[in-house]
């Protein structure tokens, strides 16, 4: 219905449109298109009027072409969680306990819909225990797999996944090895080595303009100095179809390469390492959880001297504990007790 008038007995999209333009020609209203996927013509829902239209979309390529008033909605702040948090479980309830309520919204970043269904699940339990619900996140581990998400948030994330191309996707779920850190295109090309369907590399330009579109799709969000970043839960989301993936160890593995060549061509220099610290140490990890002992040692070896020279010894304990598991593998005893040498120093 429209304005008491039934158009569902016209027949045909396009007659039916005509109708709905016909209604609104001498009509003030605020037509509102929500969620407009990428691919999906909206023409016929534009009322050809004086009316406002208001269309949300995670793609911005699909309302530039119409219009420059575009406004970018950001992640809510801590204050602005907290807020909606309080509309949903009371004044009380998150004053009670909230450290826990500020714990809860900075798991979620701010993400409206998944504040908005973890305080709904909150309400429903019969505790309506905020720590419990920050407890049961953490222990998980991942934000999405235990249920946050919901429907709502996951379908929201698959109807933009579904909407990218072959290609696309395979550079989103290959961005999933950085768990939510930061990342430059030079590192994620490194990863995507070979295109599939084809025997050349990526470059790292051809791997910008793809970033870029994510970003344009709201799937990736741009970060300082070149940098990409994930909101948390797209974070989660696309080390869910990182898993996916047939070659996503071998990409994997691919990534903790780059890491010991940008370490060795870095040299002295460690400014250049400043913003990698917590994607080298992955780097190692990924090399140790693999088992390619040559090369967490070659890893290890090489960030030693940048380890201490930036007094980074909570990662300088990680990485030499996992090169003495890569030199008795090796049966390398220099490097076994070089190792165990410098976590006595460290402590």
């Amino acid at each position: 219905l429209a304005y008491d008038k039934d158009l569902s007995k016209i027949g045909g999209v396009e007659a039916r449109a005509a109708a709905m333009r016909t209604i609104l020609a001498a009509k003030r209203a605020l037509v509102v298109l929500d969620d407009v996927v990428t691919g999906r013509p909206i023409d016929l829902l534009l009322p050809g009027s004086a009316c406002a239209v208001l269309i949300t979309t995670r793609d911005r390529a699909e309302v530039a072409a119409r219009t420059t008033q575009i406004v970018e909605l950001a992640e809510l702040s801590l204050d602005e969680s907290l807020a909606l948090l309080r509309a949903y479980l009371g004044e009380g309830s998150v004053q009670a306990e909230q450290e826990a309520a500020v714990a809860l919204c900075s798991m979620l970043g701010g993400l409206p819909l998944a504040v908005e269904i973890a305080a709904q699940r909150v309400f429903a339990s019969p505790r309506r225990s905020l720590a419990r619900m920050v407890a049961g996140l953490q222990a998980a581990g991942n934000r999405l797999a235990h249920g946050i998400s919901n429907r709502s948030v996951r379908t929201s994330f698959n109807a933009s996944w579904e909407a990218l191309s072959t290609q696309l996707q395979r550079l989103f779920a290959l961005s999933g090895m950085f768990e939510g850190r930061s990342f430059t295109a030079d590192a994620l090309a490194a990863a995507v080595g070979e295109r599939a369907g084809g025997g050349q590399e990526s470059s790292a330009a051809t791997v910008v303009d793809q970033l870029d579109q994510l970003v344009t799709l709201s799937m990736l969000k741009p970060a300082a100095h070149d940098r990409y970043i994930h909101h948390r839960l797209l974070a989660d989301f696309a080390n869910e179809k990182l898993a996916e993936q047939e070659d996503g160890d071998a990409a994997r593995l691919r990534f903790a390469v780059y890491c010991r060549a940008f370490v060795q061509q870095a040299g002295g220099n460690y400014d250049t390492l400043e913003p990698e610290w917590d994607n080298l140490l992955a780097g190692v990890a990924i090399a140790h959880r693999q088992g390619d002992w040559a090369l967490v040692a070659a890893s290890v070896d090489g960030l030693t001297a940048p380890w201490f020279a930036r007094a980074r010894f909570v990662q300088a304990q990680q990485g030499f504990r996992w090169g003495l598991d890569a030199a008795a593998a090796l049966g390398d005893d220099s490097r076994q007790a070089a190792y165990a040498y410098y976590l006595a120093k460290i402590h």
